[in-house]
């Protein structure tokens, strides 16, 4: 999930395929010898645009030059940054200043983290942020204002002068290259498009998923998405002969001309319209699309399965009639928020670690509300922004510096809270971050 700090242009992100969460906290100084535990940190803007992380660090993805998970927002010592992301285990971040820069840190098992100096492979990680080498690197790439980074399950995108960047794993051809071969690559290189062979131009918003990749138009009228679309979340269909994964990206179809926001979940892609209307796509096997995934009736004859759609569907509510309305997007693992005009939160999909915030842990595909103290007469209010990362969900209250809130999985602490005692790693409704501002 990418967030950055300037109004009217905040990204999204991505996430990964599967999260195995506990309690606890970790006092290792080397990392796990294999990678389990996935989309267990999140991040939030501290005063003066400093970044602040929490949760699971057993890679170094919480940049704070250890490898012990935290249960409080703790900063990351890289000054003022203009956005950042978090992935399935290492994070990104940038700034429009110091020459427009990206960074990285967390796990380089596939090159996500960009680094020349740190190699690739099962030791491979840095618990330091690293400047990611893109500018000057690449024939598109000289100079380089950069103004956006998403980050993947295992791989990573940033926006360079209006042109997408890729680097890390791409079993699925998520870093966009086009070419036959499915190579991890740890040097970010431009993302070609399928119709012309040209580098990927023009973009304003970039969004990663498990496996796959989304990219907005700057005039919004167009949504590019390659990589893995086993789910649809590509928006065209999978069943059609070698359409499972895209190595180039193409449209998609059924979105209106007037996009403003873009965000990826696991197996999902959302956007939002001008009109503040959401449209989502991909997998809907636990409602993540809005939808009754065990409704038959929504099926076609080119979408047989109601557990997806390649079709952009526009989310209700409960009624079937009225339209959620939004201001901003987050999407989760399997889980998607949206915050509503006047500062209320709602949210739909995976909820069996009370990522809904509506005091149960039952999936819902209609959106409900975020509530502030479990009873619906009290919904959260004067949210002024929202943030998903893996199965846990932030809200800010107020403005800067405001007070930020998480519900959720909370098995490492990613909700700023300390980590239960009990079997119970998750938080039913809103709780204060401690650590912020």
């Amino acid at each position: 999930m990418e967030t950055r700090k300037p109004a009217g242009l905040l990204g999204c992100a991505l996430l990964a395929l599967a999260l195995l969460s506990g309690c606890g906290s970790s006092t290792t100084t080397t990392i796990p010898s294999t990678t389990s535990i996935f989309s267990a940190h999140s991040l939030i803007f501290g005063n003066n645009s400093t970044v602040l992380a929490m949760g699971y660090n057993g890679f170094g993805q919480l940049g704070n030059g250890n490898l012990v998970n935290q249960s409080v927002a703790t900063l990351v010592p890289i000054g003022h940054m203009s956005g950042f992301s978090a992935g399935g285990d290492h994070t990104l971040a940038f700034s429009f200043a110091n020459h427009s820069s990206v960074y990285a840190w967390g796990s380089n098992y596939h090159g996500q983290i960009g680094s020349a100096v740190t190699i690739t492979g099962t030791g491979a990680f840095s618990s330091t942020p690293l400047r990611v080498p893109i500018h000057g690197t690449q024939p598109f790439s000289a100079g380089g204002i950069v103004t956006g980074v998403a980050g993947g399950e295992f791989h990573s995108l940033a926006i360079v002068d209006g042109t997408v960047f890729g680097w890390g794993y791409n079993g699925f051809g998520q870093l966009g290259f086009g070419t036959a071969l499915l190579a991890d690559s740890t040097i970010p290189g431009p993302v070609f498009v399928a119709s012309n062979g040209a580098p990927l131009t023009g973009i304003k918003q970039v969004a990663a998923g498990g496996g796959h990749s989304l990219a907005l138009s700057s005039d919004g009228s167009k949504v590019y998405a390659w990589g893995n679309n086993a789910e649809g979340q590509l928006g065209s269909n999978p069943l059609n002969l070698n359409n499972l994964y895209n190595q180039t990206p193409f449209p998609v179809s059924g979105l209106p001309l007037n996009i403003v926001q873009i965000a990826a979940a696991g197996s999902n892609s959302y956007a939002l319209d001008g009109n503040q209307h959401v449209w989502a796509w991909g997998y809907n096997g636990m409602g993540q699309l809005g939808k009754n995934p065990a409704d038959t009736s929504v099926t076609t004859a080119t979408n047989p399965l109601p557990s997806y759609s390649y079709l952009p569907q526009q989310v209700f509510y409960a009624d079937g009639i009225t339209p959620v309305t939004a201001t901003k997007i987050a999407a989760g693992l399997d889980h998607v928020l949206a915050l509503v005009p006047g500062g209320t939160v709602v949210g739909w999909g995976f909820n069996q670690l009370a990522q809904l915030g509506n005091n149960t842990i039952l999936n819902s595909f209609v959106p409900v509300t975020v509530l502030q103290d479990g009873t619906a007469a009290h919904p959260l209010t004067g949210v002024t922004d929202i943030s998903a990362f893996g199965n846990a969900s932030l809200a800010r209250v107020g403005d800067h510096p405001g007070a930020w809130w998480g519900w959720g999985d909370n098995g490492f602490g990613q909700l700023g809270n300390p980590v239960t005692n009990t079997s119970l790693g998750y938080l039913m409704i809103p709780a204060l971050v401690q650590g912020y501002p």
